[in-house]
Formats: C-alpha cells, structure tokens, sequence
C-alpha cells in the first residue's frame, strides 16, 4: 500500500475514534423484552431486584444519537460479556444501536454484581445489580414422632451474600448456628431470615411431633348391675387427640354411640407425655347386661384438622354388669360326736361365686377334714346369678369337729361376704380316770391331789375342803402345808362347757372325798429359866421347854454333848405333852453353860439354847507375850483371850500417838511405825473384877542406806576412804566390796554406831593397787532384808597440760602495788583434774622469789615493787604428779605514784626523801658493780664458768667488749645449774659475720640459743634451756 493511502487511512480511523467517544450508551430497564425504552438507569447507580423473578437489562444509545459507521454496543457482567457469564440469559437486540440480555430467573447470588455498558470496546456506563434476600426452607413443615431428632436446612440467595438468622419458636431469639430441634417445644413455628444490604426476607416451617399412641385404662371394665357407671377409657398421646364410641352388637352389629354419652378430656398440660381421656356414662338399665364398645382415637395436625399425624388407634372396651355374692348364714350346733357335723353355705351374685369354708381361721382343705362337698343346686341362673351351695359333712374326733365355723363368698365383686361365726360343738361324755386319794404329809412340805378326766370339751374343774370351795380349777390341786388346819376332807368336781360361748354340756360329775392328814414338826415355842439365868453356886433354878407339834414331841435336855438324865440334883417333870421342865435343885460350876432343848416326833425335830451362868472374875485363859516385834509397814494383831461370868469387858491401851485399833477383844495395827512403838495393855472386867496383861512392842525395820559412798579418783599407791551409813532394826552389819571383791587385809573397817538402830562404816584403802579401781560397794543387812550402795573408785593421772589463757593484771592501791594472776585449765578430763597449783614467781633482785600453791584458778601477788619486772610460771598439780609448766612469763608492776594517785594520795614530803633516798641507793648499787666487774676481771677465760654459782652468766664479746647476763636456771627441787657462755667473734663454737653474731652453745646439761649485734644498744633476747629438759625454757634480755 502506498503512503497516501496509508494516510487517508489513518487520518479517518482517527476522526471516527473522535466521532466514537461521544457516543454514550447507557443502561435501561424493564420486565419484559419491550418495556425497557424509557426505564434509563443512572449511570453508577444500584439498581435492586428480587430473586426468582424476570427482568430485561440493556445497553443502548439515546434516541437521536448519531455517530460515524456503526457503532458496537456491548454489555459485560465483571469483565466478561453478559452471555458468557453463566447466566440463565438470552440475547436481547430489538435495535442495532442497542445490546441487552434477557434473564428469564434470577435464581442464585451469581446474577448479581457489576454490570458495564460497552461502546467500541470502551466502557460508558456501570451499575451494580442488586438481589433481595430470598429463602426458603426444605422441609417447609414437620410431623414426626416424639424423641427423633429431624434435619432441616434454610437455603437463600441474593446480593451482596446474605446472612442467616434463626429465630427461635416462641421467642424473639436470633441465633446464627442451626438450633437443636430435640429440645423444642411439642409445637411450633420455627423462622429463618436472611439479611443483606438490600433487604432481609422471613420464611416461617411449622411442625409438631407426635406421641404414639398407648392405652392407660382398662379395657375390660366392670360395673354393678342395674346401676349408674362411668367407663374411662385414656391413652397417652399427641398433640389434639379425637376419640369416637362404637357399641358392637352381640349379632355382630355396631352403632355409634352419641357424641352426648362420652366426653373429650384432652390433658396436654402438666402431662410429660401428654394424652387424653374420654369418659362414657352409662345409666342403670345399660348396666342390666355386658356391653361391648369400639373405642378410636386420632390425633391431629394442628394447622390442618382434616390430617392425622399418625394411624388411628382403634381399641375393643368389654363393660361387664356385676354382682356381688349375697349375705349366708350358719347355726349353731351341739351334736354327740357319734352323730357328726353338717354344715351348709349358699349364696348368689353375677359371676358365680366360689365359697370357703373356714374353722378357727383356717379353710377346711388345710383342715384336713375327711370331706368336703360343693354342689351347685340352680343349673339356670336367676338375673342375679346363680346360687352357690357348700355342703360340708364333719365326722372324728369330737376335738376335730368342735370350733367356730363360717363361710366366704367372693367373685371378685367387693364387698365380699362373710357369714357368721357359728360354733359347732361335738361332745364325748366325761369320766374319771383317776379320783383324789388319802394323804398324809408333813407341815412345810408341798402335796398334790389328782382329778383327771376324759371326755370332750375339756371340763371345768372345782375343788372343796371340807364342803368350802377353794380358788383352783387345774386338775392337779398343789397344797403347800403351813398349819394343820390344813387337814380334812377333799373332793372335786367337773361339767363340760363350750370353750368359746360357755354352753353346759351333759351332766355335774362329783369325784370321792380323799382324808388330808397334816403332820406338824415341833416348834419350840418358849425355853426360860425361872428364877433367872444367873444362879449362884448352891441356888436352884428351873429350866421351861414348851413346844407345839402334830402329834407331840419328846421333850429332852442336853448340856455339854449330855443328855441330862433324873439326878439327885436333876430332875425331869413332864407337865403336859407339849411341855417339860429340868429343875436343878443346888447349882454349882458343873450345872453353868448352854442348856440345849430338844423336841422331835416323826415329822422331824427342833432345838433351842438357853445360857445358865455362875458369876466368876474374868481370867486370863492364854497370857499375852512379853515383848513383841514387827517390822516398819507390816500388819500386826494381838489376841486378848478371857473368860468370866458375865463375860468381861475389854479395853486395850496403847502408847501416845500410836495409830493401833481395838476390834472386839483384839489390837490392830495395818502398818506399823516408829509411832506404835510401847507398851500395850488388855483390861478385862466385870462386876466380879478386873485383870490386866501387857506387851512391850518393838518396831523392826530393814536396813537404809542413808550415806552413800561417794565416788573418788586416786592415783596408785594413793590413800583413799569411803563413808557408809544408815538405820535398821535389829542393828546391821556392814559388809565392803571393793573391784568385786570382799574388802581384806590391807583395807580398815572401822564401825561407828550413834544408837542400837544406826551404823557409820568408814573404808579406808591405804595404798591403792590396780585391783582396788573398780566398783566399791557398801552393804547393810539384818534379818529384815538388806540395802546397798555402789560407787567407783577410778584412778588419777596427773594433768596433762599446762594452764593456759594466763594473764596478769595490775591493781593499784593505797597499801601497796598488787597483781592479780588468772588462768584455765580448759577442758581436763576428770581423772586428771587439777588438786592445786603451783605459782613460782621470781623477783629480779633474787631476795623475794615466791613458791605459792593455791586450789583455785587465781592468785593475788602483793608486796611488789613498782615498775619491775617479774618472771612467772604455772603448773598444775594432784597426787598422781605435776603437769608441765607454762612457758617464762614477765609483767611489769606499776609506778608507785601511780598507785599514790589511784588511791586518791598525795605525798608530797615522801617525794623529797624518796629522791635523796633513791640517789643513795644507786650509788651503792653502782659502787657493788665494780666491786664485782673488778673481781671478775681477774679470772682467766676458762674461769668464767662457776659452778658453784647458783646464776648462770652468759658473756658476750665482740671486739674487746665483753657483755655478761645473769639468770637463774630452776629445774625441779633443790637442783640449779649455773652455766656460762662466752662468744668470741670468729672463734670457738660461735660464729660470727661482720657486725651480726647468731650462734648455739651446747654444754653438758642445756643448750642457749642465742642473737646479738654489735655495737647495738637493741635488746637481744637469749633462749636457753636444758639439754635434759627440752621442754623448760626462760625468757632473758640483755640492753648492748
């Protein structure tokens, strides 16, 4: 193609793109395909709609537009053309300038959106399509049955997407989730919503649920005849229920009962099922015979009466006219038991009754009667049914037949009947099998007398002593004989009488009179002396015995185990049967004591005493003893034993304070004491004198130890005593132990005694050996018993170390300068305590050292002068040794102004003489140095050693100056070396270097260690010590 066409071609593509854009379509609307002409929608606006319904939707030009060539008008729905969106749409073109689609059903979401109008390919117009909710419900109704859950679903659709609402029935609750239709009620209306932006739309599902029908009533239902009932027939069930009646004919028809003879009772509320009942009323002459009825229920929809929810419930109900068993009655009856029994029962009622017979309670079958007959005499029943007869034939023995007897009729009819109670008495005659009989008993015992009888009813007995009735009615009469009127004639009686109404049957039978013989045992009733007890010697006196007995007794005397017999002095008058009387004409001591009287005859015997005394003095019949001991707690009771007429009185007394009690003729102690100690004394006396006995009464006790032996801790070949004492009566012996042996030769037991009842031992060991250590045991004994004590005897060490925590305090007063020195012995075991101490205490001038000894753990150093030096040392001691002592030590005493001050004194003269007096006495001092130095100075070196000096002098020298130091070496008693040492610079056994000497001089029996420098005025400290003793050193100073 050549360029100018290419041009023209170009610039007119370029004019119609011009003439193009100004062309605007534009969106219309209608319901059909050819109303949409004037229905211009405005561009971007909402146009809203309804589901399931039919709308024309278009693209197209105004009227009068005009434009180059032919324009393409185009819808899309999104960025897709209408027609290719799914849409349940036909193409719409009526004109050329125009396109639009068609929609027959708008029946989902997806129509809804963003709908452009499209000319050339270029957008001009949008709207949004809009859907209202729709929503249905599937199912849209329920009838199912109670308990079974049911599914349901609401279904909606629109635009912009709907929400779901449920609406709960009978309540204006919204929920979102899908409710859970079990728990709702038996009925209702269950909503949907569905809400958007356009709109919101309710669809309503009504439902019910139903209860399968189930008869509650009877279905065969009795009813007195001839009267007015009511027949109840009740089924649960739901919901409305709808009972209709029926009567069925015998000849098989049936015909509706009117709606008027039965009621509708629907019982919805309270009831869980719920159901319903429907109540027929009958009057009397529907009751004359049985009826039979056809009974339906239905139950309805509630929204729809003309539907049933479930199948009809059709139930046959049987009424049947009733009577009860009419009123029986029965006779009494007395028959011989030969002739036997027939009882007869009858009675009616609609159905038949059945009749039982009972006796005593119990039916006749359990009776185990020989025979029982039931007849039905009327085979063609009366209209109040048939008559029912029981005829029972009683035969056996007269007890089997005899009782109360009634009938029961029942036909399940209440009430049932019951006959009277009538009393059928079959009787035997009576007659005795064995009669009362002759008796003789003896007063006090019990006896029978017998009545038995055979027959039927069992009789009634009486009994008569001598014609009188007596209370008893047993067959057996039990007599307990307690006097002899007792005796006489006895006889019975016996009549036969209904047990349960007291009818008499037959004749009054009299038995035999049986002779009752009482026999009586003697009784003494009186036994006296006359004139009195008490006779004096050569005095009569008559002695009385009366008793009364059936037949009377023998009277007879006894005195002593003898029976008295007629003597010249005894003699025996009977006086009447029941009497007798011993006299005693001259009484002397054989005739006093205990009378004894005797009755007897064959019933049996009696006795009684009576006392005769001659007065006499009391007397001792055993002597009491001298002198009685009992041990401390132990009981003790003494005997007083004397006779006399009267017989005495006795009185002890015993000794102040004593708690001892009289019981009767005897003292008492429960728990003798120190207190009860004494003499007692029996008194006994009567009106013809008094006698008196004593003891003396010792209280014994077992040995107490009272001092115990204390334990001790003594070294070897050491002396050591024990002390043991205490209390016991008889006096104990003491008996020693020592390491489990008796104590022997050289062990001393010396016995001290305070009184005959307390003991003192001391045990002293003399030179303790290692079999005394042990257990030492100290033993008091008498006859009582014994006590011990045990101790330990351990033996002791000497200390094993030396104080420590020692110090040295300065105490200034006006008397003087004193120093106070303390220590410990800290934890020592205590078989090597400390007994003392030992204080060495050496003074620096040699004429005031100090050896002191002290049992406590300080000492007070006084006397001293001030400002010096003083060396110390402690030991401790015991008498197993020494222990080690501590090392040298040194305090310093205080200025003597010092101590003027601290009192509180001033010595102003004393000042002035003590400075002339101290310038004397250094002068004297220094005028001795040279004494000494020059004296000194003439011996040879290997002079410098003395030894007989009791100082040790050490010498020093370095150059040409010789340096001497001076200190006392104490080891032991009474033992002093004195030693010398000399240090030559660069000679001998000490070497020196330059200006510092450091060496060790070693002699025989110490060895120094020694450190100097020369010309130094430092104070060097020498340590020296013996060789032999290693452990004992002094402190020294020297000023260069």
């Amino acid at each position: 193609m050549s360029w100018p066409l290419r041009l023209v071609l170009g610039l007119s593509c370029l004019l119609f793109d011009i003439v193009d854009s100004s062309l605007q379509a534009g969106f219309y609307h209608g319901t059909n395909a050819q109303d949409y002409l004037n229905n211009m929608i405005r561009n971007g606006s909402n146009f809203d709609t309804i589901g399931f319904t039919t709308i024309s939707l278009v693209c197209r030009l105004p009227t009068g537009s005009t434009g180059a060539g032919s324009p393409t008008v185009a819808m899309f729905k999104g960025s897709v053309p209408a027609l290719n969106a799914g849409l349940n749409a036909a193409k719409l073109q009526i004109f050329s300038d125009e396109y639009g689609i068609y929609i027959s059903n708008i029946s989902s979401s997806a129509y809804g959106g963003l709908y452009t109008c499209r000319v050339n390919g270029i957008e001009t117009a949008r709207i949004t399509l809009r859907i209202k909710p729709y929503v249905y419900m599937i199912p849209s109704e329920y009838i199912i049955p109670n308990g079974v859950g049911f599914p349901t679903s609401c279904h909606m659709f629109g635009y912009p997407s709907p929400t779901r609402e449920w609406i709960l029935p009978n309540t204006d609750s919204h929920v979102e989730m899908v409710p859970q239709f079990n728990f709702f009620p038996l009925e209702a209306s269950l909503e949907c919503a569905a809400v958007n932006s356009v709109g919101r739309t309710t669809v309503i599902s009504n439902y019910t649920r139903f209860d399968m029908f189930s008869i509650t009533t009877p279905t065969a239902v009795r009813v007195l005849r001839n009267q007015d009932a009511s027949v109840r027939f009740g089924v649960l069930g739901y919901p409305d229920l709808l009972f209709s009646w029926v009567e069925v004919h015998s000849d098989g028809t049936s015909s509706p009962v009117p709606t008027s003879k039965y009621t509708q009772n629907i019982t919805t509320a309270g009831l869980r099922p719920p159901g319903g009942e429907s109540v027929l009323t009958l009057s009397a002459s529907e009751t004359s015979e049985n009826r039979t009825y056809r009974v339906t229920v239905r139950s309805r929809v509630p929204w729809d009466y003309t539907r049933d929810t479930q199948s009809p419930l059709v139930s046959i109900v049987t009424v049947q006219a009733v009577m009860p068993p009419s009123p029986m009655s029965l006779p009494d009856m007395v028959v011989p038991v030969t002739r036997g029994a027939n009882i007869v029962c009858s009675s009616k009622g609609r159905p038949p009754p059945s009749i039982d017979v009972f006796r005593n309670g119990e039916r006749l079958v359990a009776a185990g009667l020989e025979r029982a007959l039931q007849v039905v005499q009327n085979l063609v029943p009366p209209p109040a049914g048939p008559r029912i007869t029981i005829q029972v034939y009683l035969t056996g023995s007269a007890a089997g037949i005899s009782g109360l007897y009634h009938c029961v009729a029942n036909n399940t009819v209440p009430p049932v009947q019951r006959s009277n109670a009538a009393e059928v008495l079959a009787f035997e005659p009576l007659q005795f099998t064995e009669q009362p009989r002759d008796t003789v008993a003896v007063q006090g015992t019990v006896t029978f007398l017998n009545c038995k009888l055979s027959g039927y009813p069992p009789p009634r007995i009486s009994w008569y002593h001598n014609g009188t009735k007596l209370a008893a009615t047993t067959a057996q009469l039990q007599l307990t004989l307690t006097s002899v009127s007792q005796s006489g004639r006895y006889h019975c009686t016996a009549r036969s009488t209904s047990e349960y109404s007291n009818k008499i049957v037959g004749s009054l039978l009299v038995s035999r009179n049986a002779t009752m013989t009482v026999r009586m045992i003697p009784i003494i009733t009186n036994l006296s002396a006359s004139p009195s007890s008490a006779v004096i010697i050569g005095g009569a006196v008559n002695i009385s015995c009366s008793a009364s007995a059936q037949p009377p007794p023998a009277l007879s005397f006894v005195l002593r185990g003898n029976k008295v017999k007629a003597s010249a002095i005894h003699r025996l008058i009977r006086v009447s049967p029941f009497t007798t009387i011993l006299s005693i004409l001259a009484a002397g001591a054989d005739e006093q004591g205990v009378y004894t009287c005797n009755a007897s005859n064959v019933a049996g015997y009696s006795t009684k005493v009576i006392d005769i005394s001659v007065p006499r003095p009391p007397a001792f019949t055993s002597d009491l003893p001298g002198s009685h001991a009992v041990a401390a707690g132990r009981p003790l009771e003494v005997m007083c034993h004397v006779s006399g007429q009267p017989p005495p009185r006795i009185v002890w007394s015993v000794p102040p304070g004593s708690n001892a009690v009289q019981q009767g003729s005897n003292v008492r102690l429960d728990s003798a004491t120190l207190s009860d100690r004494g003499n007692y004394t029996c008194s006994a006396s009567n009106p013809e004198g008094t006698v008196q006995q004593s003891f003396e009464l010792d209280l014994q006790a077992e040995p107490m130890i009272e001092v115990s032996p204390a334990m001790s801790y003594k070294q070897l070949t050491g002396r050591v005593s024990f002390v043991c004492g205490g209390t016991g009566n008889p006096k104990p012996a003491v008996q020693w132990m020592v390491g489990g042996m008796p104590a022997h030769g050289q062990h001393h037991i010396p016995v001290q005694t305070g009184d005959d009842q307390t003991i003192s031992s001391n045990l002293t060991i003399y030179a303790v050996t290692m079999a005394d250590y042990g257990s030492v045991t100290c033993t008091l004994s008498n006859v009582w018993g014994s006590d011990f004590a045990n101790t330990t005897l351990l033996q002791l060490f000497a200390p094993s170390v030396a104080p420590t925590s020692v110090s040295a305090v300065n105490e200034t007063e006006s008397d003087g300068i004193r120093v106070v020195l303390t220590w410990t012995m800290g934890n020592q075991p205590a078989n090597r305590a400390a007994a003392i101490y030992r204080v060495l205490v050496e003074d620096p001038s040699r004429k005031n050292d100090r050896d002191i000894t002290t049992d406590t753990e300080s000492v007070t150093l006084s006397n001293l002068r001030p400002l010096t030096t003083y060396t110390y040392r402690i030991r401790a001691e015991n008498g197993a040794g020494s222990g080690e002592y501590t090392p040298a030590m040194t305090f310093v005493t205080a200025d003597e102004f010092s101590a003027g001050q601290s009192s509180g004194k001033f010595y102003n003269e004393t000042w002035f003489y003590g400075a002339v007096g101290g310038a004397g006495l250094a002068l004297l001092i220094l005028l001795i140095v040279c004494i000494r130095c020059k004296s000194r100075g003439k011996r040879s070196e290997g002079d410098i050693f003395d030894p007989d000096s009791q100082d040790t002098k050490v010498a020093a020298r370095t150059g040409s100056n010789t340096m001497f130091m001076y200190s006392d070496f104490s080891y032991g008693r009474n033992n002093t070396d004195a030693m010398m040492y000399d240090a030559f610079s660069g000679g001998g056994s000490v070497h020196s270097s330059n200006t510092r000497h450091n060496g060790t001089m070693q002699t025989s029996q110490q060895q120094l260690d020694y450190r100097f420098s020369e010309n130094s005025s430092a104070v060097t400290n020498f340590s020296a010590q013996p060789a032999h003793h290693p452990s004992r050193f002094h402190e020294h100073s020297a000023v260069w």
